[in-house]
């Protein structure tokens, strides 16, 4: 059992810095766009618009792993009923995998918003 255990959260960690990391992408964009677009502006400007556009990017990112999540819920059909889930059953295992989907989002978003 501790060796199912071990795969089973190493899989959960590598779906969360998979969707986190894509989830990040547009972000860093932005930031990076505002930062060399503004190459020629004095530091005193470009360092302001640069700050701005990391919270845009925050805020495109939160957006962006709802979306993520919300896509990959439907593609692996984690689309669960209430009730009972036996450890070790597939149903314990699509439990985790979409609590573990929907934990990513709170951490990460819904406790900044709220």
């Amino acid at each position: 059992m501790a060796l199912g255990q071990l795969l089973l959260t190493a899989l959960l960690f590598g779906m969360a810095v998979l969707v986190l990391g894509l989830a990040l992408c547009p972000g860093a964009w932005l930031t990076y766009a505002a930062w060399t677009g503004l190459a020629a502006w004095p530091l005193f400007l470009r360092l302001p618009i640069a700050c701005f556009a990391a919270v845009a990017g925050y805020l495109l990112f939160g957006f962006t792993l709802i979306l993520l999540v919300a896509g990959l819920r439907w593609l692996l059909g984690l689309d669960l009923r209430e009730g009972e889930y036996p450890i070790g059953s597939p149903g314990m295992v699509r439990w985790m995998l979409a609590n573990a989907l929907q934990f990513a989002v709170t951490v990460t978003f819904m406790e900044f918003i709220l």
